[in-house]
């Protein structure tokens, strides 16, 4: 296994994060402007599991609701670093190392059946502030069920926190298909060339974890361009590939599969430099979905949050008067 210390260091280092992850870097920057809240969207069961264990489960991306999504995007990586946009990437990266590209390529290599088949995912979608009463339609669709509730959490403390890399990774979704990938190669190449100076004295190895981690990222947050609505970002666990410090593997049953689960604990870690990690800190309100006994919902919620120690919990429930009917 490889060290979350060594290995991904790079992401305490701003500049680093602009030249190999621009469009994370720029919504990572709103994100500690608290320009950005996020919603969960869940069932109401899975909504009452978090508020009573202080966890979320992120799981495996072969459960997702399309399971070609993780597939689809290491196929489109594959092709573009075909092109001449893949091409224009290895050479401004071994102009600073020789043959650096190679090692990246050949370790993405290596590790995508650890990727594809041990990467665990947690997603939620950018919230704005129309959202706040309703809801938005169609994730209530897709991800509600017959009662959903969105959880809306706002992470501003947790991107105040020093910086300590837990082993798990956030980024925004990338929307697109092969030729959206070749754009990002060539951005990444003119990156890379535009910051030549500042990136030798990194050396080799740290060059190195910067493109892998660079490249995995883009393969694993990608999405066919007809899901942009969603406005998707993707917390993601490797546990193979880097240690996991705020949370835990465990095996659960769900909907009678017998599946491994990352158990990812809300909870504040100032041994760790974490903090706003706590339910009190992430959730500004709790909006409950169209679903046939949404006051039920709601006292059962508002009876989670109060035992959580949240103030004020009455007035973070909200219930969605959106009239979505169920087959």
């Amino acid at each position: 296994m490889k060290t979350v210390d060594d290995d991904l260091a790079y992401l305490d280092d701003e500049r680093l994060v602009a030249i190999f992850q621009p469009l994370a870097a720029r919504k990572f920057k709103q994100l500690r402007q608290g320009k950005l809240r996020f919603a969960y969207y869940t069932t109401a069961e899975g909504a009452d599991g978090i508020l009573a264990t202080s966890t979320i489960w992120m799981r495996n991306a072969q459960t997702m609701n399309d399971a070609r999504e993780v597939m689809h995007g290491f196929e489109c990586l594959a092709r573009a670093l075909s092109t001449e946009a893949g091409t224009a990437l290895r050479q401004s990266m071994d102009e600073l190392h020789p043959d650096v590209s190679a090692e990246v390529i050949h370790d993405l290599s290596v590790w995508r059946p650890g990727m594809h088949y041990g990467t665990f995912l947690a997603c939620v979608s950018e919230h704005t502030s129309k959202d706040d009463e309703h809801g938005r339609l169609s994730m209530w669709r897709a991800y509600g069920g017959r009662a959903g509730v969105a959880i809306v959490i706002n992470l501003r403390k947790v991107m105040e926190s020093n910086g300590a890399v837990f082993g798990v990774q956030a980024s925004p979704v990338t929307y697109g298909l092969v030729n959206s990938f070749e754009e990002h190669l060539y951005r990444l190449a003119d990156n890379v060339r535009s910051n030549r100076e500042s990136l030798i004295p990194l050396g080799r190895k740290r060059l190195a974890i910067a493109a892998f981690d660079a490249l995995r990222m883009l393969a694993l947050c990608a999405k066919h361009p007809g899901f942009e609505e969603e406005q998707e970002w993707r917390v993601i666990a490797s546990p193979d590939l880097y240690e996991i410090k705020i949370g835990r593997r465990d095996i659960e049953v769900i909907r009678g599969v017998p599946q491994a689960v990352v158990k990812l604990q809300l909870r504040n870690r100032p041994e760790l430099g974490l903090d706003g990690m706590s339910l009190a800190d992430l959730i500004e309100r709790v909006i409950v979905g169209p679903c046939e006994f949404p006051h039920v919902v709601a006292d059962a919620l508002y009876r989670r949050l109060s035992a959580a120690g949240i103030p004020n919990a009455d007035a973070k429930i909200r219930l969605s008067q959106i009239p979505l009917r169920h087959s």
